[in-house]
């Protein structure tokens, strides 16, 4: 923390612990990712974007980079445009299960928000490629959709 005295005020500038800057020490710049994902969902939403743009500008491909684009439309309720992105990263990287697993998730939730049924039909489409890809994560989407279905009626 450091302490400043202007005039008749006093400011303190509180260093976050969970800021980018903090995880390198104090001579850590931050990508542009990192940037990104600290502003999304906060009132400067909109430099999510900036950052985000500038990122991917450099690694077009960077599964991060694309959930955090996804996550970012979503959020801003781009719904179609936020699928997209998922459904890129999906042909981008086929053999990928956790990517399926993801975007089943997403639509998964997205079903239960709105009820439509083609929603919960490509979640599952999404969820059995995961399964396909990894047996293992069978118990996975079982959580993830109790998880969901847990959750309140909106």
């Amino acid at each position: 923390m450091a302490r400043y005295w202007f005039r008749d005020i006093t400011v303190d500038i509180l260093r976050n612990g969970d800021s980018p800057c903090a995880w390198g020490g104090r001579n850590y710049i931050p990508t542009d990712y990192e940037r990104a994902k600290v502003f999304l969902g906060t009132a400067n939403n909109d430099s999510t974007i900036y950052y985000l743009d500038r990122f991917l500008g450099r690694y077009p491909r960077n599964i991060s980079g694309l959930v955090l684009l996804s996550d970012y439309y979503l959020y801003e309720g781009a719904i179609a445009k936020g699928l997209d992105v998922m459904k890129r990263l999906n042909e981008l990287y086929p053999d990928d299960f956790t990517l399926y697993f993801d975007n089943g998730y997403r639509h998964y939730k997205l079903y239960r928000l709105t009820r439509k049924p083609e929603y919960l039909s490509r979640a599952n489409q999404l969820f059995d490629k995961a399964m396909r890809l990894n047996p293992r994560v069978e118990a996975d989407v079982r959580r993830a959709k109790s998880q969901v279905d847990g959750w309140s009626e909106p």
